[in-house]
């Protein structure tokens, strides 16, 4: 069968920085919840797709044991004013989903995702006052890590039309941070370096629906609530930060035997 694509859209939201260079002052980088084949039609499929983490009641349609892994990476470049042209590149912690029927009509499921990428770095040249005088410094500072989602989900097929899902949600993950400071005058003054793993955790809930309108339209309806995200030093917290109210629909159409269309909306409702 070929499908054939498709319409995605999601809002925009208050992070959307967050995938540049400069989204190192947010929480991160948000991560996809899509399989190889949904990422590769657009996202829009990604609510009917089994091996999708996004929804938990597409589960249901997982027959037999199953397993299905994916990764991406990124390359980006950019040109600052006045400076030099630069090249990013991100790689992305895979996605796992693995699925299979406990009952004829209750299918159980879990793998990971990658929540938020934390993973950067980045140069800051700036002057300060050291005994009344002007000192040239140079700030160099990188992040290595991620916040990843453990799930464990159940998607039971409650009618040959209806399948409900839900889903239990683990954050957990960690980031190496190193802060490096140099001194333009490196006689009277020695490079200095900082190191810190941070330590992050929290929880979050997930429940779905799919209908079958008719033999060849689909609706999907999913919403998600997660804890705040707590970040820890030295079994010391740092840092709480509230997580999104997560929500969307899907529509799916089969045209025949040969093609099929599908269009999701979802909405991240981040905070400060």
């Amino acid at each position: 069968m070929i499908a054939a694509v498709l319409l995605a859209a999601e809002p925009p939201n208050r992070l959307t920085a967050q995938d540049s260079q400069f989204g190192i002052k947010g929480l991160g980088t948000p991560g996809r919840w899509e399989s190889v084949r949904a990422r590769s039609t657009g996202g829009a499929f990604a609510p009917f797709d089994a091996f999708s983490p996004l929804t938990d009641a597409s589960l249901a349609d997982a027959s037999r044991m199953s397993a299905s892994i994916a990764g991406g990476t990124s390359w980006r470049t950019i040109e600052p004013t006045g400076a030099a042209q630069a090249s990013l590149r991100a790689t992305r912690f895979p996605a796992l989903v693995i699925a299979g029927p406990l009952t004829r009509r209750i299918v159980m499921g879990g793998g990971f995702a990658t929540y938020l990428d934390r993973t950067f770095g980045v140069m800051i040249h700036d002057t300060i006052n050291l005994r009344g005088v002007q000192e040239p410094i140079t700030d160099e500072i990188t992040s290595d890590g991620a916040v990843s989602d453990l799930r464990l989900a159940a998607a039971a097929r409650l009618h040959r039309r209806i399948a409900l899902g839900f889903g239990f949600h683990m954050l957990t993950g960690s980031s190496r941070v190193i802060a490096t400071r140099t001194f333009a005058d490196s006689t009277n003054y020695r490079t200095s370096t900082a190191r810190d793993e941070v330590a992050y955790s929290g929880t979050g809930g997930s429940a779905s629906l799919l209908l079958d309108v008719t033999r060849d339209v689909r609706l999907a309806g999913w919403l998600r609530s997660d804890s705040r995200l707590r970040a820890d030093i030295g079994g010391r917290q740092v840092a709480e930060n509230n997580l999104p109210l997560t929500y969307g629909a899907g529509l799916q159409w089969r045209a025949g035997t040969q093609a099929a269309f599908a269009g999701t909306v979802m909405w991240r409702n981040w905070r400060a």
